[in-house]
């Protein structure tokens, strides 16, 4: 007998090179490893300690499952008796021996050993030998749903099972073990033997339901097509096959389905799917019919009520779509049914019921980038531009870069005259793009040294009839004057000609050739230009010529010109309608008319709701001409100087002049006419 130090080692050795031979199965070596390995264990007769036995466990493992297909059966048995032997502890060990025990007829003791491994239901082989024996019934019901627990099944095994005639509850049994462990696609391959021993539509429905679960779809259209719907009486099996059909979007099979349960059984579930199927057919107008069927059956399903709304609107019935949808409790709409509500509404005119929606989705579901864009175009179709403004920032406040938003909100600013928010909010991208806007805003802050940097850098900005309307609303000393003078004398573009008559008339030299085509103005869409024309006009009372502009001028870019000749045309006739003077677009202008029409008092009161625009020069004037108007002429020539130091203008130096001489002081008069 070999030494037990000497027989462990030599048992070490052989095992590492059965490993380490695994690339060369049934070669000559690996057999004289294994012949070796058999004697070793034959003459050794000791025992190996549990913690040897756990140390060698791994290399038991692999040794026999590489013995029982690399090896002839006598050897293969020889050391897995051996191994069994030395390893009464090892799983594969006690597995194999209870699967040798089966073959050679010991069913009982087989069965009991192999169980007692553990991993039986895990062993493949284990199963085809039950397969091939005369095993109980009631023991392979037992093996059939534990090895279903792991997840493992052998088609011989299943059929055996099946053959003994099992009842609808014994495999419903085996096909839960098999959903509980989750391997769907063993249990598809169990259910296509049950269904060859037994075509029960139950059948057919768990395995449908196992294909719907791994998405295949195309096996599940050809197992439901191929259904005889007519052999079906069970309602539940009915709705599911429904159910599976309208998923695998086999329409006009279930429309066949639910038409054929519903003459026998009345269900509301079936009415739905009977819809559902008219839905995906694409026949919206007998889908929202049978949704009405519906609720009057079963008033009570909001679900259908949404469905049914969701589809007249689908249907382009958007005034039915809203009625149906205001019959649903606010809290049964999910966020996507209180946009198609709200749409409805939209395009039924119901915009103020649309805007109440949705403030309240917005209570339900929170600010999102979606109901907010809804609720900004809403509010823009009905003009509510505060609202919108607000809205535009949540908007943003999300993302920043929205490119609606962020231009609604810029654009708002620049209306309002909000020019230092306007400035801040601009972005390096938008600012080199909006050239004549970041020079509009510049002036209106003040900031008129970078305003004419603006338009050095860019001279092309200088064609925009927006800077003109900048220029001529917001330059208002001389020395401004002087330094657009200097810049446009080195510009080329095409708008150099109209700054100079925007700056002769801020000099109070306009001269009659300056006078713009009233059609091309119109095209120009210079408001300066046509305020020009309008204050040259009234000021030399050609009143006719003034008055074309009403037909030449579109109202949505020139409201304000149209509104201070149709004012004009009120005084002069005495037939005022109301008061057009609640900004300073109207106030000169207004202001010019009433001294115009000898109303000082009244002209006086329009000029003084504005009284903190007074630095403006053109304030002072025209507060000097009613102090001139109510011979009040030292105010008038005192006032009048503060003008002229800011801003030589011919009209102002003639008004010193004239109040100079009412003074008495005729040699100041004469000394402002030879500036003039």
């Amino acid at each position: 007998m070999a030494e037990q130090p000497n027989a462990k080692i030599s048992s070490k050795k052989v095992f590492s090179a059965i490993e380490n031979s695994s690339e060369a199965p049934m070669g000559e070596h690996f057999q004289e490893l294994c012949r070796t390995l058999v004697s070793i264990i034959s003459a050794f007769d000791g025992e190996f300690s549990s913690k040897d036995q756990l140390k060698y466990d791994q290399y038991v493992s692999g040794v026999i499952e590489r013995t029982r297909t690399e090896t002839t059966e006598d050897l293969r048995l020889n050391i897995l008796r051996g191994l069994y032997r030395l390893f009464p502890n090892n799983k594969s060990a006690i597995l194999y021996s209870g699967i040798e025990l089966i073959k050679s007829g010991n069913l009982e003791e087989g069965l009991k050993m192999a169980e007692s491994s553990g991993i039986w239901n895990n062993s493949v082989e284990f199963l085809d030998v039950v397969s091939q024996s005369e095993i109980s019934d009631e023991k392979l019901k037992d093996i059939v749903l534990k090895s279903a627990e792991t997840g493992n099944g052998n088609p011989q095994v299943w059929i055996k099972f099946m053959g003994s005639g099992r009842d609808r509850t014994e495999v419903s049994a085996v096909i839960e073990a098999f959903n509980r462990s989750g391997y769907n696609d063993v249990l598809e391959n169990f259910l296509d033997v049950v269904i060859n021993y037994d075509p029960d539509p139950f059948y057919v429905l768990k395995k449908a339901e196992v294909l719907k679960k791994m998405d295949k779809m195309d096996q599940l259209s050809e197992l439901v097509s191929d259904l005889d719907i007519f052999s079906l009486n069970d309602i539940g099996h009915i709705k599911s096959f429904s159910d599976l059909m309208l998923q695998a979007k086999l329409f006009s099979k279930n429309l066949e389905l639910c038409k054929y349960a519903l003459e026998i059984h009345e269900d509301e579930h079936l009415m739905v799917n009977l819809a559902e199927s008219c839905a995906g057919l694409g026949d919206l107008m007998n889908a929202i019919e049978t949704y009405m069927e519906i609720l009057k059956r079963y008033p009570d399903n909001y679900a259908a009520r949404i469905r049914c709304a969701r589809l007249q609107y689908d249907a382009g019935k958007y005034s039915e779509s809203a009625s149906t949808f205001n019959t649903v409790p606010r809290s049964k709409l999910g966020e996507s049914d209180f946009i198609v509500m709200i749409r409805a509404k939209s395009s039924s005119s119901m915009l103020l019921e649309a805007i109440s929606d949705i403030a309240e989705m917005m209570s339900f579901y929170g600010k999102t980038l979606e109901n907010l864009h809804i609720k900004m175009d809403l509010e823009m179709r009905l003009h509510l531009e505060s609202e919108c403004y607000y809205t535009a920032g949540d908007i943003i406040e999300l993302d920043p870069n929205d490119t609606a938003a962020r231009e609604f909100y810029r654009n708002y600013l620049f209306r309002n005259h909000e020019y230092e928010k306007y400035l801040k909010f601009l972005n390096d991208d938008e600012r080199s793009v909006l050239l004549p806007q970041v020079f509009v805003a510049l002036a209106g802050t003040g900031k008129f040294q970078d305003a004419i940097d603006i338009l050095r850098q860019n001279p092309t900005s200088l064609e925009s009839p927006m800077v003109w309307d900048s220029i001529f609303f917001n330059v208002r000393t001389s020395d401004q004057i002087k330094k657009i003078e200097e810049l446009i004398e080195i510009a080329s573009t095409n708008g150099v000609e109209n700054i100079r008559s925007i700056l002769r008339f801020l000099e109070g030299n306009y001269r009659d050739q300056d006078k713009v085509n009233w059609d091309e103005l119109a095209a120009s869409g210079s408001v300066s230009l046509a305020y020009i024309n309008v204050m040259a006009l009234l000021d030399a009372r050609r009143y006719e010529e003034m008055e074309q502009c009403l037909s030449s001028l579109p109202e949505n870019r020139f409201s304000t010109i149209r509104n201070i000749v149709e004012y004009d045309i009120e005084v002069r006739k005495g037939k005022r309608t109301g008061d057009i003077v609640d900004s300073m677009d109207f106030l000169y202008p207004a202001t010019w008319i009433l001294i115009h029409n000898g109303l000082y008092d009244e002209a006086y009161s329009k000029l003084i709701k504005f009284e903190s625009n007074r630095p403006d020069p053109f304030y002072i004037y025209y507060e000097s001409l009613i102090m001139e108007g109510k011979g009040n002429y030292e105010d008038a020539k005192k006032n009048i100087n503060h003008a002229v130091e800011k801003l030589e203008n011919f009209k102002f130096l003639d008004l010193l002049a004239r109040v100079s001489i009412r003074c008495g002081e005729l040699k100041e008069a004469v000394s402002v006419y030879e500036m003039i």
